[in-house]
């Protein structure tokens, strides 16, 4: 049975909202329309975004 795939200006809603908590909801908003929708600049932005978070509590902690 195919499940219905539900997305928000064409991301699947999951990586959305972490987007979101990342970069706020009108700045994510920005990059989305910025990169075209294009999901897998969506994902990368996620990626970095979520390694300079891990960076920056590595760093905070000496």
């Amino acid at each position: 049975m195919n499940e219905e795939k539900h997305t928000i200006n064409g991301i699947p809603e999951p990586e959305y909202w972490r987007l979101v908590i990342l970069m706020g909801r009108s700045n994510a908003d920005s990059f989305i329309y910025k990169v075209n929708h294009n999901y897998k600049a969506v994902v990368y932005k996620i990626y970095l975004l979520e390694i300079g978070n891990w960076l920056k509590s590595l760093i905070g902690k000496e």
